[in-house]
């Protein structure tokens, strides 16, 4: 678990979370501090132990770009401007393959 560090997304129990503070605990494994990114658990603060849940981290390299083709590339600039902010990004806008041409 040292190996994960605030700013990282994680998925624990199905759900995607960003990490926002990872400490070390003497009996439980690493402390992780976390807010919900996926639909289900959205801003929501949540606490998970490495030596109770099991934590999967999501890494960047498996990701796929897909090109842009909204009207004045509307979907990344909404994307960039939530990543900015700190917000949670809209993945049901942004990830959705139903208006691209990626399949």
């Amino acid at each position: 678990m040292a190996d994960i560090a605030a700013g990282e997304r994680v998925v624990v129990r199905d759900e995607e979370w960003l990490v926002r503070a990872v400490r070390n605990t003497k009996s439980d494994g690493a402390r992780v501090e976390v807010t919900g990114v996926s639909e289900l658990v959205r801003d929501q603060d949540a606490v998970f132990f490495g030596a109770l849940d099991k934590i999967d981290r999501l890494d960047p390299r498996d990701g796929k770009l897909v090109i842009d083709e909204s009207a004045g590339f509307g979907r990344s600039r909404l994307w960039l401007g939530s990543v900015r902010r700190g917000s949670p990004v809209p993945t049901s806008d942004v990830t959705s393959c139903k208006d691209c041409r990626c399949r």
